[in-house]
Formats: structure tokens, C-alpha cells, sequence
């Protein structure tokens, strides 16, 4: 059941007045938005549901609200407030017979409690839990008690007891149909195994951790909720990683990277085969259709492209350097340090402000370069191509602004020596490289949306000027405005390249209703689901506007979106920004593109060099104005886009008529002349 059918009856309740009937439907909507990671939308309805209870005095529904707050909080990373909710339930429940809410807030306090290494206090009052029974509670909640305190136990040092608890609980989920708690203990299960030093059976859990996961991410075929599994299996991923690389800070050889690696690529490669399937089909469990190392280095990498593929962990996140004879493994910190570092870093970025901000831009790119490139400095230095697969926070960033050392020592934005191209996973790349592999048609043509208005409706010069200078100069484009007589999504068939500068909606809460103003105003709006469930034509789409490569970050998912729903769609490449764009210079840097593409430069050399000229401007030197567009998918694509030349034949004509114009002038200048002589 959908949200908004709980909603609908949670509004119906309330319109009779039946305020204690309202509140079950309207607490199973609110949990459904936190599954689909709706977080602020969630909160919101909690809130207000906690005031309606305190008006009416439903003491035990305001403890299961305050208990669904403490378990929302602690998701959005605020643990000062998740433990205060959970507190406040557990005061109101302690005199009551309510034994699952406050089950539930013991068990979320508990964990909180870990989070702010307060262990002991985590384990103890676990431990009280216990000890004072839950053997009457229902399954879910008897699993989810002992599964917190198997967790706390291997945080307290004691793996063998964790063992011992958590070892009958996969099984007796299973029996009872309870997958999720399943999957939880195994997970618990290969961890406690490898602090005792058994990486073998550690590892062979969680394959079968992965398995599970797999089969039963096929079960949900709405986008939103298969991808709100994904991070389950990101978390999965990364622990297979850890136990395949070993702890060791010694040279790992290459069989075990290789091995890794191809075992990471396999949850990366779920994603794209999700999103290029039709919404509503299920997903056939993986064989072998993801990419491998071998596959990479036999032909799909070229001379001079350095692939990097990086898995953000939550206590360790690796980096994988491939090229087409070199593989290497780089250990990096876990996914809340790079949060940190990657926050700060975008915000400098995205604001162009005065010179304090700007040299502390400078800093945070060198820090992050050092730290991002110190294990593959070699490797990028003799590169030509940077092949970019980020995972989580780093989706956030530009790696072009990250200076790197040139042939002269100077170290120098990657911009300026280096282009970059990112994909969501290796797979993708080679699906994408072997479409655009196609040869292109004889004339590349280009349909070019202009939006008239941004969100706030204020006008958009910059945009309407874009769009109206590609008509102007270049060949078979096509405006919007031009036709009016299709209809619907078949606007998009049949054209080469797909140029929006319109105003695009990103939603973070409901990514996939992210969506694209397709004409001035008043056009149709084109959402990401729409997008996804197309097989497009074109070999190149632009979304020029403000943050069109921005959505929903789920790690192991890559950025749900606008960007992200075209790969679905099968193009192989994207043009897209990562925060809110000027409007002048995007406009300008965009005609400076498509003037590379039309001398034959490939895709991303042909972004490059218009960044890098927009760059030279002291106007617009700051990475504000330029870095902020990126390609995502195959940034090798040419495509020979005709100019529309200047008529020659009217320029002679003109000419001729001058020269006529002028010699009559002196023809009759010499007459007059003449008859005053004779005067």
C-alpha cells in the first residue's frame, strides 16, 4: 500500500473528526516516507501528529510517535535529538503495560548510545531489557532486541558472545518470513567472525548476505523502493571488500584486488540494470553481467585512460585504479570523514565569494587532491583520461578543480591537463561504449528546449539567448516552439542531441519526480520516471540549468535524478551542473561547447577547452562559474555538428551593388565637375 492511500485515510478520518482512528494510517504513511527516504516529509507529518495527541491527550500514541521521531532522527544523523525522543517515550511508558513501544525505544536508545561510544551503557541497558523477558514479544521485536545486543557485545569486545547470541537468528527469520532481520544478523554474524580471526566464514556469510539481498531486492518494482534497498547492499559490498583486502597496511597483490573488485562491481552494476529496465518489470538475479578487471584491461580501457572507482564505506572506503596494464587499491576513510571534507569543499565552490573564500577554496582542493590522489599520483600523472565512478558524498564535487602536478612541477587544476568523464558504474561504461561505438548519422540533429522562467518565475535571458543561438549558428536545430503539433514524450525521438536550457525541478525527497520544463511557460513538465522508461535516440542530452545533476545520494545508487534517468534511457552521455548556475556565463560557455564540437573535438575535450577559455576571464576565473559542469557517460563521443555558413552569393551582390553605387557617384561627380568648367 502507498502512502498516499494511508493519507487518503488519515484525511477522511480527520474530516469525521475521528482524531484516535486518524492516527494508525497516518503513522504507516509517515514510516513508509521514512523507508522511501523522505525524511523531511516524514518529520513533518510526526510533528504534527504529536501536537494532535497532546491535544487530546492520547498519552500512548505520543509515545509511539516520540518513539517513530527517536528512529528518524537517528537515520538523519541527529543523535542529541534521537536520544531526547526516546527518553521522552520511555518516561511516558514507564508506569504502562505497553511492552512493544517501549521495547522499541529501549532498543533505539541503546543504539544511540553506541553511536556516541557510550557502549557500556548501550550494553547494560540492553541487557535489563532482557533479562526482564522478551519472550512474549512478537518475532520482529524479539529479533530486533537481540540483534542490537549482538551488535553491542561485538562493540563491547566480546565477539564470541555475539556469536552465540546471533547464530540461531538467521534461520528462525527465515522460517518465520522476517528476510530483513535475517540479513541484519548475517551481517552482525561476518563481522563478530572476523574479530575472532575467521575471515573465511566471515566472508562466506556475507556472500550469502549478498544473495539475500539480491533475491529480495527483485521483490519491490517501484524505482524508489528497490533503490531504498540498495544501501543494504552498498554496506554489504564495502564489509566484502574489508575482508577480501585484509587489514594489513602491506602491498596487496593483484589477484586480490582483482578479486575484489569484481565482487564491488557486481552491486554497482544492479543499479544499472534497474534503471534501464522498464518500471514495473522485476530484475533477474545476477549472473555474470557485470563488468570484470580482466574485461577492462582487454580492450575496453584505452591507452591513456585511468579508470577510478571508489566505494565509500562506513569505516573504511576504497579506490580502485584501473588502467589498461595497472590495477591498484587505495585505502581511504570511511563515509563521515569524506562527508566532512566533501561538504565544505562544495560549498566554496558553488559560492563565488570574496578572497577569503577564495583562497580557502584553493586550500580545500589542494587538501583533497593530496589526500583523494596520493596512492594513484603516478598513475594520473601519466594519464591523458580520468575515468570517475564516485560513490556517496564525492557525487557532490567537480574532480577537475583538484590540482594536480603538471611536467614542470606547477600544480595546476586537473581542467587544465586531464579530461574527466564519470559513469555510475564500470558496467556502464562498457554498455555506453559500445553504443556510442555506433557511427553517427550523416547530420547531426539537435532539438533545443528554451524554458522562459526559473522556479520563482523570474525571467531567463540567458536561457532563451542559448537556445536561440544554436538555431542561429548551427544546422538541423530544432526549437520547441517549432513543434507544437507533436505531442507527449515522442518530442524526443529522432534527433541526435537533446539541449535543454530550462528551468529543471530537482526533488530529493521524491527523486524520480525530478522534472524538466519542456517549453516556454506553461510547457509540460517532463519527470525523471517518464525519462527512465524511454529508449531514446540520442547520443548526447545537455541540461544546462541549475542543478540538473543533483538529487537524492544513496551509496552504492549513485545520484537519483534528472542526469542519471537518461543513462537509463540508454544516451550515452550527459551534460549536466551540479549546483545552481549564472545564467550569462552558462549561456556563453554553452556556444563555446557546441563551437568545439563543430571543429570535431570529442565531447569532453570539447567541455574542457569552453571551461577552461570561461576560466580565463577574471570575471568568471572562480570554479563557480565553470566547474560546476560535468559529463557523466562517454565523454569520447563526437559529434560534427554543421554550422550554418554565411551566404556568399548575397555578400557578392551587396558588394557589386556598392561598387555600382560608388562609380555612378563618380561619374557624376566628373559631370558637375565638367559643366562648371565650362560655366
Amino acid at each position: 500500500m502507498q502512502p498516499n492511500t494511508y493519507e487518503r485515510a488519515y484525511a477522511l478520518y480527520l474530516g469525521d473528526q475521528r482524531f484516535r482512528a486518524s492516527l494508525i494510517p497516518a503513522r504507516n504513511a509517515a514510516i513508509l516516507r521514512i523507508r522511501m527516504g523522505q525524511f523531511a516529509a516524514a518529520q513533518s507529518m510526526f510533528e504534527d501528529l504529536l501536537d494532535l495527541c497532546r491535544a487530546n491527550g492520547y498519552l500512548d500514541h505520543e509515545a509511539n510517535f516520540l518513539v517513530s521521531l527517536g528512529s528518524l532522527a537517528y537515520k538523519r544523523g541527529r543523535l542529541q535529538e534521537s536520544a531526547g525522543n526516546y527518553r521522552a517515550a520511555l518516561a511516558i511508558l514507564e508506569d504502562t503495560r505497553a511492552t512493544v513501544p517501549r521495547n522499541e525505544a529501549t532498543v533505539g536508545l541503546a543504539q544511540v548510545l553506541s553511536a556516541v561510544d557510550s557502549v557500556a551503557e548501550a550494553l547494560s541497558l540492553l541487557k535489563d531489557q532482557v533479562s526482564g523477558g522478551i519472550a512474549g514479544l512478537p518475532p520482529n521485536q524479539r529479533f530486533a532486541t537481540n540483534i542490537e545486543l549482538g551488535r553491542t557485545l561485538l562493540l563491547s569486545g566480546r565477539p564470541a558472545d555475539a556469536i552465540r547470541l546471533l547464530e540461531p537468528i538467521p534461520r528462525e527469520a527465515e522460517e518465520l518470513g522476517f528476510r530483513s532481520f535475517e540479513l541484519s544478523a548475517k551481517i552482525e554474524l561476518s563481522d563478530a567472525h572476523e574479530a575472532i580471526g575467521e575471515s573465511g566464514r566471515s566472508l562466506s556469510i556475507l556472500r550469502e548476505a549478498a544473495t539475500l539481498w539480491e533475491e529480495e531486492r527483485q521483490v519491490p518494482v517501484d524505482m524508489e523502493w528497490r533503490e531504498q534497498r540498495g544501501e543494504i547492499g552498498s554496506d554489504i559490498s564495502t564489509r566484502i571488500a574489508s575482508v577480501m583486502l585484509g587489514n594489513t597496511s602491506a602491498p596487496i597483490e593483484n589477484r586480490r584486488i582483482s578479486d575484489a573488485f569484481d565482487a564491488l562491481q557486481r552491486f554497482k552494476a544492479r543499479t544499472l540494470l534497474e534503471r534501464i529496465s522498464r518500471p514495473g518489470t522485476p530484475i533477474p538475479v545476477l549472473a555474470d553481467r557485470s563488468v570484470t578487471v580482466v574485461e577492462l584491461q582487454s580492450g575496453l580501457l584505452k591507452q591513456g585512460e585511468l579508470l577510478l572507482d571508489i566505494y565509500c564505506g562506513e569505516d573504511r572506503s576504497f579506490l580502485f585504479a584501473v588502467t589498461p596494464d595497472s590495477l591498484r587499491v587505495t585505502i581511504l576513510p570511511g563515509r563521515s570523514v569524506l562527508e566532512r571534507r566533501i561538504d565544505l569543499l562544495h560549498e566554496l565552490l558553488r559560492s563565488a565569494g570574496g578572497a577569503a573564500s577564495r583562497e580557502a577554496g584553493k586550500g580545500a582542493t589542494e587538501s583533497m587532491a593530496t589526500w583523494l590522489f596520493a596512492g594513484v599520483s603516478d598513475l594520473l600523472a601519466s594519464s591523458t583520461h580520468l575515468l570517475l565512478i564516485p560513490d556517496g558524498p564525492l557525487n557532490r564535487i567537480p574532480l577537475s578543480v583538484l590540482p594536480v602536478a603538471d611536467s614542470a612541477g606547477d600544480r595546476k587544476p586537473l581542467i587544465y591537463s586531464k579530461t574527466v568523464m564519470r559513469y555510475p558504474s564500470a558496467t556502464l561504461l562498457a554498455r555506453l561504449r559500445d553504443k556510442s561505438a555506433l557511427p553517427p548519422n550523416d547530420s547531426i540533429s539537435i532539438l533545443a528546449v528554451a524554458g522562459s522562467r526559473g522556479a520563482s518565475g523570474e525571467e531567463l535571458p540567458g536561457a532563451l539567448r542559448e537556445a536561440a543561438a544554436l538555431e542561429k549558428r548551427f544546422r538541423h536545430v530544432t526549437l520547441l516552439a517549432k513543434v507544437k503539433a507533436r505531442s507527449g514524450l515522442r518530442i524526443f525521438s529522432g534527433f541526435d542531441v537533446l539541449h535543454f536550457a530550462a528551468h529543471t525541478t530537482i526533488d530529493d525527497q521524491n527523486p524520480w519526480l525530478s522534472a524538466i520544463q519542456t517549453g516556454p511557460s506553461g510547457g509540460r513538465a517532463i519527470r525523471a520516471a517518464e525519462i527512465a522508461g524511454l529508449d531514446l535516440d540520442a547520443r548526447l542530452v545537455v541540461l544546462s540549468g541549475c542543478e540538473s545533476a543533483s538529487g537524492r545520494i544513496l551509496n552504492g545508487e549513485g545520484v537519483l535524478g534528472l542526469s542519471t534517468s537518461f543513462l537509463g534511457a540508454g544516451v550515452p552521455a550527459v551534460v549536466a551542473t551540479l549546483w545552481p548556475v549564472d545564467d550569462r556565463a552558462t549561456a556563453d560557455l554553452m556556444l563555446l561547447f557546441y563551437e568545439n564540437l563543430a571543429d570535431g573535438d570529442a565531447l569532453g575535450v570539447a567541455l574542457r577547452e569552453a571551461q577552461v577559455e570561461i576560466a580565463g576571464h577574471p570575471a568568471t576565473e572562480h570554479p563557480f562559474f565553470w566547474a560546476g559542469i560535468i559529463v557523466l557517460g562517454d565523454a569520447s563521443i563526437r559529434l560534427p555538428i554543421e554550422r550554418i555558413e554565411p551566404d556568399h552569393g548575397w555578400a557578392f551582390i551587396l558588394f557589386t551593388l556598392l561598387a555600382l553605387l560608388v562609380i555612378l557617384w563618380l561619374w557624376k561627380s566628373r559631370k558637375n565637375q565638367s559643366e562648371v568648367r565650362r560655366l
